[in-house]
């Protein structure tokens, strides 16, 4: 019997995150300058608030004026967060120093000698925000793969732009590299069919340049 994905609704991308704040420009100013936020148009409600958007994201930022829930000034990774993604973590440090804003720093490192650096800090509401470079991960679909890859057009490897290398789960063999030309002859004949006979138990989907390609391999 074939294998069916739980039905689900049809959702695009996150479009926005709210957050009530006691000072509607403090807070505005605070992700504007140091973040790089811009301030998009906002339909006129009747309450006060500023509407945010970063250009190299596709997720705005609404600020409503209001009494934000109690949040402890103390920094604690483990809490709830908003996270960013930057591949200079020394430029941030450098930025939270200079702008006088605490900062807890913690480095993981993962099996194949992966690193990935994470800068915890709040805004003026005490909303905790991470800077990280979690994006060195590779993307891993778990449960069933025809499944997964079904679920998660994404993580396609027609999908990606780059190098795409698909590894056995549970031995961390290299199967395969698809060319950098999404649709390619190679990247079709990789059916759903064909990734269920490898018996994989999740697909990794590596974006990798043409530099660290020898690098990645080797560690496979």
């Amino acid at each position: 019997m074939p294998l069916q994905r739980p039905s689900c609704l049809s959702i695009g991308g996150l479009n926005h995150v709210s957050r009530v704040c006691a000072d509607v420009q403090e807070t505005a100013n605070f992700y504007r300058n140091l973040l790089g936020f811009l301030d998009i148009k906002r339909p006129r409600f009747d309450f006060e608030g500023a509407w945010l958007f970063h250009p190299h994201s596709s997720v705005g930022l609404h600020l409503i004026k209001g009494t934000p829930v109690y949040r402890s000034s103390a920094i604690n990774p483990k809490a709830d967060h908003l996270s960013f993604l930057c591949p200079d973590l020394l430029e941030v440090e450098d930025s939270l120093i200079k702008s006088c804003i605490e900062y807890v720093k913690q480095c993981v490192v993962e099996e194949d000698g992966i690193r990935v650096t994470q800068v915890f800090f709040h805004d003026p509401d005490n909303n905790m925000i991470e800077i990280c470079n979690c994006d060195e991960f590779p993307l891993v679909l778990l449960g069933d793969e025809t499944v997964a890859a079904e679920a998660c057009p994404t993580c396609r490897p027609d999908h990606h732009e780059g190098n795409v290398f698909l590894v056995h789960s549970r031995s961390g063999v290299l199967l395969s590299e698809l060319p950098e030309t999404a649709g390619s002859t190679s990247s079709d004949d990789m059916s759903a069919d064909d990734l269920s006979s490898l018996d994989l138990v999740s697909i990794e989907c590596f974006r990798k340049s043409l530099d660290e390609k020898g690098s990645s391999t080797g560690s496979l």
